[in-house]
């Protein structure tokens, strides 16, 4: 078996590192700027918020929002009644902060007051005096590093738990990463103390340190980085913790990519798709919500087993392996279900779950695996690191909003009707105008005797306009009623004698035209008042010039259909 860890930095916005196993891709780390991690960090926050409902506070530290606090998480109260907690805890509070979880969603950072700083070989927890080592370790292992552990100057008040990369180092190189380690925490506290929260105190290293801290070991063969700055900062790394592997970094030279070379592009895609293969023919289908996330186990065609029973055990077996390699590929936490094959023997149920269990065992990430129901169902949970493969790099579809179903022609058809009639409705009058793809608005076109009898319904106008590209980050019906024009009311003006030079209109035009009757039919006025100066004159004039207002309203309205711009 041959592993290998290779690093493409040759664009310094975005960073990319595998980790390969004959070939095959085992762990992928991505980081961008636009996209930066701050897991790990450390802050100086400002409490605004005190919630004993929740038993937690919010936490201004610097983010896009507030941060989430538990008080379990508040090493000061954590050992105290919840009376005791919210005396002690007030607004206005600055205390130091951990990012334990990145932001997701709407979803704040959640953090903790229980700080870890993480070296090469141990991890410094400064408000805990816990002491431990790896639950990665063998039991052996575990018991001489106990001892090991017992013999280091810890300072007061603080723990150490030893790495899985320190079982083969000795007391000095513990003692140095200690060392290290504490120096770097009275930094920390140095500048807090002259710092004004929301305030960054600690960074985490950048991606290329981190993963070769915390996932280097002594089985990878090489690491190849095709950037000289990124080579320089591996080899400084190795110089300090590593001197005597620093031989197997190296300096991708040649002119294809590096992980073109070695056939990554492929398969880092791969990790994009809902559909995973596997290898004997089945598939699994991943699906990821807001709640948590569902692993569908398919048969498909599978081959080489006969007989349903042994069937679907090949497939689940497959599944497992693939499943642990997904979830860690694509840094997926939270609750994870997974619905595998039926299967009627008990003894395979726990075939699977053994399978499962090993392929889990090399996450970083804390994880609990439940036994398979008697649904087929089994469930676990995972700590997520990161954000995961579907967040980064990738923004929600404008179309869909990130569902991945658009509403169909028809169906937008008939609601862009309901609209019309919705906007016409508000008022006698004016014009609506709907802009809408091309499918739709075409539909549209063939139900014209809808529109023209909405338009004679409620007295409007509808202009419909076909876009052949809408804008995708607006709806795709876009419906725009332009304010009615206020008419003014003023008072008639008093009726003056015909002028001399125009005999023929003896009757001044008033300010303003009155309302047309409710009716179109042509007599249905009331008469004009006697003794009056329209009496007068005669009300022929008039009644001809509302027959041609009547005859005029009369003709319907027609929709108008733009073509699309050429």
């Amino acid at each position: 078996m041959t592993r290998q860890m290779l690093i493409n930095a040759v664009l310094p916005e975005n960073v990319r590192l595998a980790i390969v196993e004959d070939g095959r891709l085992q762990s992928y780390f991505n980081e961008s700027e636009e996209q930066a991690r701050i897991r790990g960090n450390i802050y100086l926050g400002r409490i605004t918020n005190v919630e004993p409902s929740l038993d937690a506070c919010f936490v201004e530290f610097g983010g896009e929002r507030h941060g989430f606090l538990p008080m379990d998480e508040i090493a000061e109260v954590a050992n105290l009644d919840a009376n005791e907690r919210r005396r002690r805890l007030r607004r206005g509070m600055t205390l130091l902060v951990q990012v334990d979880k990145e932001p997701i969603g709407t979803k704040g950072a959640r953090l903790t007051n229980f700080l870890s700083l993480a070296g090469r070989y141990l991890v410094l927890m400064p408000h805990s005096e816990t002491r431990g080592v790896s639950r990665r370790l063998d039991d052996d292992d575990r018991q001489r590093f106990r001892e090991i552990v017992s013999k280091l100057e810890v300072p007061a008040g603080m723990g150490v738990i030893i790495r899985t990369a320190g079982q083969d180092r000795g007391k000095r190189e513990l003692a140095q990463d200690l060392g290290h380690l504490v120096r770097l925490f009275n930094d920390i506290e140095k500048r807090a103390r002259s710092a004004q929260a929301p305030a960054l105190l600690h960074g985490e290293d950048d991606l290329i340190v981190r993963v070769l801290r915390d996932y280097f070991q002594n089985d990878i063969s090489e690491v190849w980085i095709d950037e000289p700055r990124a080579f320089e900062r591996a080899q400084e790394f190795f110089r300090r913790f590593m001197p005597r592997l620093q031989s197997c970094v190296r300096q991708w030279s040649e002119p294809k990519p590096l992980f073109s070379r070695f056939d990554l592009e492929e398969q880092i895609r791969a990790i994009q798709q809902r559909r995973v293969p596997l290898p004997s023919g089945g598939s699994l289908v991943i699906e990821q919500t807001e709640a948590l996330v569902s692993i569908d186990v398919n048969s498909g065609r599978t081959r080489g087993a006969p007989g349903q029973e042994n069937t679907a055990l090949a497939t689940n077996l497959e599944a497992a392996r693939e499943v642990a390699r997904q979830l860690r590929l694509r840094d997926l936490g939270g609750i994870v279900v997974i619905d595998f094959i039926d299967m009627n023997q008990p003894r395979h149920n726990a075939e699977v779950e053994k399978a499962l269990r090993e392929a889990m065992r090399p996450d970083k990430a804390r994880f609990q695996i439940n036994k398979i129901s008697s649904f087929g169902l089994c469930t676990l949970t995972r700590q997520r690191l990161g954000q995961s493969s579907r967040v980064l790099g990738y923004d929600p579809c404008p179309a869909c909003g990130g569902d991945g179903r658009v509403r169909s022609p028809e169906a937008a058809a008939l609601d862009t009707l309901r609209r019309i009639a919705g906007e016409l409705s508000r008022g006698e009058g004016g014009e609506v105008r709907v802009t809408l793809p091309i499918p739709v608005a075409n539909l549209l076109a063939n139900q014209r005797e809808r529109l023209i009898e909405l338009e004679r319904r409620y007295r409007g106008r509808v202009v419909i306009e076909a876009a052949v590209a809408p804008d995708p980050a607006r709806d795709p019906v876009q419906i725009v009623t332009p304010p009615a024009p206020v008419a003014t009311q003023r008072a008639p003006s008093p009726v003056a004698p015909p002028p001399a030079r125009a005999p023929a209109s003896p009757v001044a035009k008033p300010a303003s035209e009155p309302p047309p009757a409710a009716s179109p039919e042509v007599g249905n006025h009331p008469p004009a008042t006697p003794g009056t100066a329209a009496d007068a004159a005669g009300p022929a004039p008039k009644k001809r010039s509302r027959r041609r207002r009547h005859r005029r309203r009369r003709k319907p309205a027609q929709a108008e259909l733009k073509a699309p711009p050429a």
